[in-house]
Order: structure tokens, then sequence, then C-alpha cells
């Protein structure tokens, strides 16, 4: 006796009760993680792989930033509302602060 849908939604209970683990009453708060506040140039390591917070502080220009390939001062990095974005370095390190980590 497998847990075999009779309609697309449903599903006999005692089938479902054997099936299923409860894990909350209500959907757990997403956690994200607040930006560091930009307080002047950035002059630690840039490197593919690393994330950084572009413009915190500013609602409509924030993003978080992967920096997926560099060539010299040329970075290339992907963020969430702008897609691949290409940047110099040096320009780069005015927008920017590392990110924290998600926990």
């Amino acid at each position: 006796m497998g847990l075999v849908p009779q309609r697309p939604d449903f599903y006999d209970e005692a089938d479902f009760r054997k099936s299923v683990v409860f894990v909350a009453a209500k959907p757990l708060p997403k956690v994200t993680p607040k930006p560091l506040p930009l307080e002047g140039r950035y002059e630690g390591p840039i490197e593919p792989g690393m994330w950084f917070d572009f413009e915190p502080g500013k609602k409509h220009w924030y993003e978080r930033l992967l920096v997926e390939r560099k060539h010299g001062e040329h970075l290339w990095c992907r963020g969430g509302r702008s897609g691949q974005t290409y940047y110099q370095e040096p320009e780069l390190r005015n927008h920017v602060v590392p990110a924290q980590p998600s926990t």
C-alpha cells in the first residue's frame, strides 16, 4: 500500500501520516544578513569567488555581487538585480564592502 494519490492534490490520510514529518506550524522567517555600511574605499583583496555588497544603504542601488572572473583590473561580477556586469577594479573599490556570511 504505497502513497498513491487519488487526485493530484489528495492522499489517503493514513499513508500520508506515515510519510511526513511535522516541521513547524508557521513558515520560518527568511534570514537575510544586513550589509556593512559603506565607509570609504575598500582596500582588501578582490578575487574570483568573493561576495560583495554593492552600494549598501542605497535602496535602489544595493545588490549582492559575486566576482566571477578577474583579468588584471577587469572584473566580471554577477548580481541579483543586474545579472552579469563588468567593472574596473579601482572604480569598484569605491562602491563595495565585503559581504557578511549568511547564518
